[in-house]
């Protein structure tokens, strides 16, 4: 009797579109819902993985955006160094120094904080202390507070919190280096130069004749200065330049018998 009513009720079933896995289910879960319940929990366990790893895939990105605006801070403030002259040279090494040499929206954070710029002061040459700068773009809160407790220059090359791409240091010391490098190098191109005027005249120039001679040729230090000379007599003679913050080099010139 069972059976004979079972069929018309499991056709009932088929007809309104039941599948026959959970036809004559009844009582406890069949293998057929262990296994439904065992491809979900699969799902999930792959939908969290792929939430982790899209996750971790923007973590990346906004690290590598920090860390590319850091960068490009730090190159803007270089060039805003480098392109001193004797007019326009500041010691300030400020964020609104570097916007105003780069042409990208910079300058505030993806969290809109102001990029970081921390200053301590460096190492000593050229008769002046030179600035290590530590600059981040990051939002990282616990970076950015380390970075300010930081009171020395040396700190600020040991750090080593969180993401260290983040930070960018950059040293003035070695800018102003290159600098007076280059100067000096100039300097000795115009002392040349004076040595052909010897060699035509067998002396000296005058201080006239110099400022001629560096009218005509043009060469200066790197911060656009005529060099000083200083006309000993006829076969002795100093050429020098001094910064914008008052260092001084000089060669000199001696063809004495």
């Amino acid at each position: 009797m069972c059976w004979r009513f079972a069929l018309p009720f499991n056709r009932a079933k088929r007809r309104a579109g039941v599948p026959w896995q959970l036809l004559n289910q009844a009582g406890a879960f069949s293998p057929f819902m262990f296994g439904l319940l065992a491809g979900i929990a699969v799902f999930s366990s792959m939908a969290s993985q792929w939430a982790k790893k899209d996750l971790l895939k923007m973590e990346l990105e906004r690290a590598n955006r920090a860390k590319y605006e850091a960068q490009d801070i730090a190159k803007a403030l270089e060039f805003s160094i480098l392109a001193e002259t004797a007019e326009n040279y500041d010691e300030d090494l400020t964020l609104e120094r570097a916007l105003q040499h780069t042409n990208k929206s910079y300058g505030r954070t993806r969290g809109k904080q102001d990029v970081l710029i921390t200053e301590r002061e460096g190492n000593e040459s050229f008769d002046r202390h030179h600035e290590r700068i530590a600059i981040t773009a990051s939002d990282d809160t616990l970076l950015r507070s380390t970075i300010n407790q930081i009171g020395s220059a040396d700190g600020l090359s040991r750090l080593d919190i969180g993401d260290k791409e983040a930070v960018v240091i950059l040293d003035t010391e070695v800018l102003r280096q290159r600098q007076v490098d280059t100067s000096h190098k100039y300097m000795e191109a115009m002392a040349e130069q004076i040595y052909q005027f010897f060699s035509g005249q067998l002396r000296f120039p005058t201080q006239t004749e110099f400022e001629n001679l560096q009218q005509q040729l043009k060469i200066t230090d790197v911060w656009g200065q005529e060099f000083d000379y200083l006309r000993k007599g006829d076969f002795e003679a100093r050429l020098e330049f001094t910064t914008p913050w008052n260092y001084t080099q000089s060669v000199d010139l001696n063809l004495k018998e």
